[in-house]
């Protein structure tokens, strides 16, 4: 989750409902609105909705409408918003209605994006397509559906990831405890692309990866080919990514585990 903007005013009147804030999207997200409301008469319903302009022109559509009751004496109230989807240009108004008291109430508004990843630690070596980059948190992915995903993925590890006969794998799943056989990508560094959408893969050649380095600085190079992303659009969202190492003898070993956040990039045309 990512907060997107947060919208501070103070001594309002919301005796009757108020624009408290508005927030215009710049991409297709899923929005969750928190309304924190303070120095209230107390003693009734208290109530937050929205409204969805389409590409910021036209009709606001209204959604329903979250209500709270705020006992006598308390003074705070915190509302939040049903999800709500929009895309790029589409604008969001937040309105705040309290009681006959409710004269001079501070407001704070926070829009969230709940599909977002949360930033952490950035690893600046990970792109997606030669033109955009991603800021993420290290050992994350980021698949664009229809977007060719090229990720550099580094280790520490002193062990011999490429030792002779044997196995490197990454593999995206819905569910951590997915096993192999249902992952949603599961590429082997020589035999390429294995798995995709939960079914054997028609086409090796759409997935790779490339080990670079050596014992203590691993670099692993995770490709991925735009028609193969494109498979995935059932499943957007945050899931789980691992890299293991099987050798030829002895136990596997997991590299890396972490979030493989899959959202959508371009729209393809149909005509």
């Amino acid at each position: 989750m990512e907060r997107l903007q947060i919208t501070t005013l103070t001594a309002q009147d919301i005796s009757g409902a108020l624009l408290a804030a508005t927030y215009t999207a710049d991409a297709a997200r899923e929005l969750l609105i928190n309304l924190h409301l303070s120095g209230l008469a107390g003693g009734g319903a208290y109530r937050a909705c929205l409204t969805r302009q389409i590409a910021g022109a036209g009709a606001a559509y209204q959604s329903p409408t979250s209500v709270v009751a705020v006992s006598a004496g308390v003074t705070t109230a915190l509302l939040s918003t049903t999800p709500l989807a929009v895309n790029a240009g589409d604008v969001v108004r937040v309105y705040a209605q309290g009681l006959a008291g409710d004269t001079s109430a501070g407001v704070v508004v926070e829009v969230f994006d709940v599909t977002a990843a949360t930033a952490g630690d950035v690893q600046t070596s990970v792109a997606i397509s030669a033109a955009q980059a991603a800021a993420l948190a290290q050992n994350h992915i980021a698949i664009r559906f229809f977007y060719a995903v090229s990720i550099t993925i580094t280790s520490t590890l002193a062990n011999d990831l490429a030792s002779a006969g044997s196995k490197l794998y990454l593999a995206v799943k819905e569910k951590e405890s997915d096993s192999d056989e249902a992952a949603l990508v599961y590429i082997e560094r020589t035999e390429g692309l294995l798995r995709l959408a939960k079914l054997p893969a028609a086409d090796p050649t759409k997935g790779s990866l490339t080990l670079g380095g050596a014992a203590g600085a691993w670099t692993i190079l995770f490709w991925l080919d735009q028609t193969a992303t494109g498979s995935l659009t059932a499943w957007k969202g945050n899931r789980y990514c691992e890299v293991k190492h099987v050798p030829a003898a002895g136990d596997p070993l997991l590299v890396t585990t972490g979030k493989a956040i899959l959202s959508y990039g371009i729209v393809r045309a149909t005509s």
